[in-house]
């Protein structure tokens, strides 16, 4: 009980990142320098077999994991080459 306090106590302290749901396995996070940030939906197309990014990177609908905020969003570290993809839940 006094950990489940603790770390609510810690967590009402930290200053929250507009997007602070970024998985780490995605990218650095938010900070200065990160490499996760929302996507503007013109960079991005639906086709049968996933999202088109920027007419050149595919994301398969297997890939591609759902954004909270019902936005897109990309992750590109150092590399340069997508790590992540987030987008819009789709409704069927």
């Amino acid at each position: 009980m006094k950990r489940i306090l603790l770390v609510t106590l810690l967590m009402s302290c930290a200053p929250a990142a507009a997007h602070d749901w970024y998985p780490l396995a995605c990218c650095r996070g938010t900070e200065v320098g990160g490499d996760c940030a929302p996507l503007p939906a013109s960079r991005v197309k639906e086709t049968p077999q996933g999202y088109l990014i920027d007419g050149k990177i595919l994301k398969s609908y297997a890939e591609t994991r759902w954004s909270p905020d019902g936005q897109f969003h990309a992750c590109f570290p150092a590399s340069g080459a997508l790590s992540c993809f987030f987008a819009p839940q789709r409704s069927f």
